[in-house]
């Protein structure tokens, strides 16, 4: 069993995680052991967050519980208030929490998305 510390809520592709800042390392919040450093899910490749990742309408977003707001991954600039989300219609208003495989697609298709629309814009200028 690991000693006390003050862990904060990490996301580690998607999945829920304690994480010791000062130790620079991932703990398994059920088991209390730890799962890897922060350089080993860095190496890996894992998608580091402190707010848990949501789909709407096809889009990955920051769901923050906090300030009651949704930010668009690729663009934090976009926002959806809690508010904004229930007016929308009801059809659109179906969210998603993706893990494992479907959080690895989703979030490659909105770096892919990213991508070519800065390719885009760079032709433009």
């Amino acid at each position: 069993m690991l000693q006390p510390k003050n862990y904060t809520r990490a996301y580690l592709d998607n999945d829920l995680y304690l994480a010791d800042a000062q130790d620079g390392v991932f703990v398994d919040p059920e088991k209390q052991a730890q799962v890897m450093t922060a350089e080993e899910a860095a190496r890996i490749g894992k998608h580091v967050s402190n707010l848990r990742i949501v789909v709407i309408k096809g889009y990955p977003y920051y769901d923050d519980e906090r300030l009651k707001e949704f930010r668009r991954v690729g663009e934090p600039s976009f926002v959806l208030t809690y508010d904004q989300f229930d007016l929308l219609p009801e059809r659109d208003q179906r969210l998603t929490i993706p893990r494992g495989e479907e959080f690895r697609k989703v979030m490659e298709k909105e770096a892919s998305y990213w991508q070519r629309r800065r390719n885009r814009d760079g032709d433009r200028g």
